[in-house]
């Protein structure tokens, strides 16, 4: 069953005048490139910024980017204007680039429909290769054929009339619709994790303007909240457990009470044989066919609880191992999440970006046999193997996870671990089996043997051809 993601977060957050901040230098930001920005008369750069992987405008306009963001700073001349928003979505780090296009593509065609803003969308990637995200920076109006309109009112009184819970519930349908497609085992909500997680204690938010002081002094705080999360995560399991623990014996109990394999009642015996005096009774002796039945009632008895004894002892036996191969599958999985985060991290040199962007070209005449191998595409490759065997893992983890939580399995995993009858009987059979002594069964052959002494005995007996 696909999990519940802890690390989706989308935020939505405004960019007004009145805070200092300007839409231009925004874009700049989010797009790592130079603009002009004509109301503050300003260049801001940030062409030297890492982590971009691309920029892609969208709406009903023919505007470059620097041209939309000024005519957006334009087109609202208030001090204290809200000239942009900006939707801000973390990314499957498993998912190639190509599925990461496709998903923010469809995130800006349901602004759009909704909204029907224009803007810029810029996907980054980490050092860590692991924290994908894309800033979606789009206006407060509506543009149609280039015409900045009406404000969207609807989304600065989203709190009161419900709309910014409408947005991120469509943005967690299209996440979800995306991670069925591309295999992904997660699922999201577009409503807080305390909606779903019992006792989930939340982080504590970073301001964008706090201090490098105030901002160690919250990130410390969210570190033992994350630590903290992760005890009471132990403790819910453990109280689970035992509470799986007690359920599963009372229904042992309960069986137990009532299996007549397990209770089998013991028969009476009757008086036993008294010595025959000279003047004979009736009760002298037992008939035979009486101790005979006696002694078979008996026998199935022992036969009846050592078959259940063995059936329990496999149930137990099952239970432990499903749960030492689980153990091994989840550090297997693991080790696969770290090459897979290994190999991503592996920053490609100019050589292989610029030969991998060739290779198409190489390919169409021909020239693989004694072009360089296109290391890039190779570790794609390495990549999807390792995510492929990753699934596999995952599959063989949920069976595993069935053999361990089914009702049956646990009800003979605690009974064995609870009733010594059980142990009892197989230990009783098991010690009325005769060992196997080497030294009783030697066979004799001829030549150990002496036959001096036989009445038949021939001296140097001619032999056989």
């Amino acid at each position: 069953m696909a999990a519940l993601a802890t690390w989706f977060t989308p935020v939505l957050s405004v960019l007004s005048r009145s805070d200092g901040k300007s839409a231009v230098a925004a874009a700049a930001y989010r797009a790592c490139t130079r603009l002009h920005d004509a109301l503050y008369k300003k260049v801001h750069d940030y062409t030297r910024k890492g982590g971009h992987v691309l920029s892609k405008i969208f709406g009903d306009h023919n505007f470059s980017i620097e041209e939309l963001w000024n005519a957006a700073e334009a087109a609202d001349t208030r001090k204290n204007s809200r000239t942009a928003r900006e939707l801000m979505v973390p990314l499957y780090f498993e998912w190639t680039d190509e599925q990461r296009v496709k998903y923010c593509d469809d995130l800006i065609a349901m602004l759009k429909k909704s909204y029907g803003v224009a803007g810029v969308y810029s996907i980054h990637k980490p050092h860590d290769g692991r924290n994908y995200h894309v800033h979606i920076l789009f206006t407060t109006r509506e543009v149609v054929a280039g015409e900045f309109l009406n404000k969207t009112r609807v989304l600065d009184e989203g709190k009161k009339n419900g709309e910014i819970s409408k947005l991120r519930e469509r943005v967690a349908e299209i996440t979800n619709t995306h991670s069925k497609l591309n295999g992904s085992d997660f699922y999201v909500t577009g409503g807080t994790f305390a909606e779903h997680i019992e006792n989930h204690i939340p982080m504590v938010n970073i301001p964008i303007n706090a201090s490098k002081e105030h901002r160690k002094d919250l990130e410390s705080d969210n570190e033992e909240i994350k630590r903290t999360r992760s005890q009471v995560s132990k403790m819910q399991e453990e109280y689970e457990t035992v509470q799986k623990a007690i359920t599963a014996l009372k229904e042992v109990k309960a069986d137990m009470d009532a299996a007549a394999l397990i209770d089998v009642p013991v028969p009476e015996k009757l008086p036993p044989s008294m010595v025959r005096n000279s003047k004979p009774r009736f009760w002298e002796e037992q008939p035979k066919e009486v101790d005979q039945r006696i002694k078979a009632e008996e026998a199935e008895r022992r036969t009846n609880l050592l078959n259940e004894a063995y059936r329990v002892r496999d149930g137990y036996n099952l239970i432990v191992k499903s749960r030492r191969d689980a153990e091994a599958t989840k550090k297997e999985m693991n080790a696969l999440k770290n090459k897979i985060a290994n190999i991503r991290a592996t920053e490609p040199t100019i050589f292989e970006s610029v030969y991998h962007k060739m290779h198409d070209l190489i390919s169409k005449f021909g020239l693989n046999s004694v072009a360089p191998i296109d290391a890039i595409a190779e570790r794609e490759k390495e990549i999807d193997r390792l995510a492929k065997i990753w699934h596999e893992k995952r599959k063989d983890l949920d069976r595993l996870a069935n053999l361990t939580n089914d009702k049956e399995n646990m009800k003979l995993f605690y009974a064995w671990q609870m009733d010594e009858r059980y142990k009892n009987a197989i230990a009783e059979s098991t010690a009325q089996i005769p060992k196997f002594n080497p030294g009783n069964n030697i066979v004799a052959t001829k030549q150990q043997l002496d036959y001096s002494d036989h009445p038949y005995h021939i001296e140097d007996e001619p032999k056989p051809y």
